[in-house]
């Protein structure tokens, strides 16, 4: 049987705790045997269910980290895990580290962008800003706790190892050359100098 102590610690969905206080107050108030029967069934099936909720969640994450890894590459999947672990209890640790993330995926969404001058310009634009993004990293990655801060320039180093495989893709199309390699080589400029 399923104490009543043990399952007042677990969070849960509203049906399965209607199910458990339930059985508290029919504990308390006094039941027949059959009332208290169906009572802890309806708390079982909560327990089931959420069991069912933590594995699924379970799954997305596996599901979520193959993702990363066939986008970023596995260098970078390692050092963002590594990173992740080291930054729980870093205040803002774990916000930057998804921002990070972020910040990579759409670099090479903007490169593979590249069709004509406007969409050129487009991603031009978008580095520039990333450009910022970058710059405003250093002061927030100061704060941090030695630990943090090499976990956390691991990450970017892969990231930025990542990133120059992508323009060496497109460094010989026209476009990149005119319109946007300018501003990419100053962002590598300012990652490699926050990596160290």
């Amino acid at each position: 049987m399923i104490s009543l102590t043990t399952l007042a610690k677990r969070p849960c969905k509203a049906s399965q705790c209607f199910a458990l206080l339930a059985v508290g107050t029919l504990f308390i108030s006094g039941c027949d045997q059959k009332q208290m029967e169906d009572a802890e069934n309806s708390v079982k099936e909560g327990a089931s269910e959420l069991g069912e909720s933590a594995s699924d969640a379970a799954t997305q994450m596996g599901e979520a980290a193959k993702n990363m890894k066939d986008a970023m590459g596995e260098k970078f999947t390692a050092a963002w895990d590594k990173a992740s672990e080291k930054l729980k209890e870093v205040e803002g640790g774990s916000e930057m580290l998804t921002n990070i993330k972020d910040f990579f995926k759409n670099a090479g969404e903007s490169l593979s962008s590249i069709t004509d001058e406007a969409s050129a310009e487009n991603a031009k634009a978008k580095f520039a800003e990333m450009t910022e993004t970058v710059e405003g990293w250093g002061p927030k990655l100061a704060e941090m706790p030695e630990e943090a801060q090499t976990a956390l320039k691991s990450v970017l180093a892969s990231g930025a190892a990542h990133l120059k495989t992508l323009v060496e893709k497109v460094k010989d199309n026209e476009l990149y050359q005119e319109h946007v390699q300018p501003q990419i080589d100053a962002l590598m400029e300012k990652l490699h100098a926050l990596a160290g």
